[in-house]
């Protein structure tokens, strides 16, 4: 495979990821106004601590990250996308809840 400025290698955290920290995430998926995107969309969301994440998901430890988002999150068709801090691959998507505490929760 040939390296270029669009096919590079990801760079990996060393330390766990912090809680309140942002988190870049990029998908393909579902939005409130459409079904199905045809423009790859970003949002910026927060980590939060794996004590809060626990009260929706009890098997969640040190692991796993979290975040919760005010007015937007991934959705269906955002799994397996990147979820980026300062250049850093720091986790994938995976799954969520629809709404928990009127806020979105979502597991990487």
């Amino acid at each position: 495979m040939k390296m270029t400025d669009k096919v590079f290698p990801l760079k990996l955290p060393t330390h766990p990821v912090k809680a309140d920290t942002p988190v870049v995430v990029t998908g393909w998926g579902r939005t409130m106004s459409e079904t199905k995107k045809t423009t790859l969309q970003e949002i910026v969301t927060r980590t939060i601590t794996v004590q809060k994440c626990k009260e929706t998901f009890r098997f969640v430890d040190e692991t796993i990250i979290c975040t919760r988002a005010t007015n937007v999150s991934p959705c269906n068709g955002d799994s397996g996308g990147p979820a980026m801090h300062e250049g850093y691959l720091v986790g994938l998507v995976s799954f969520g809840t629809k709404v928990v505490n009127r806020h979105p929760s979502r597991i990487y």
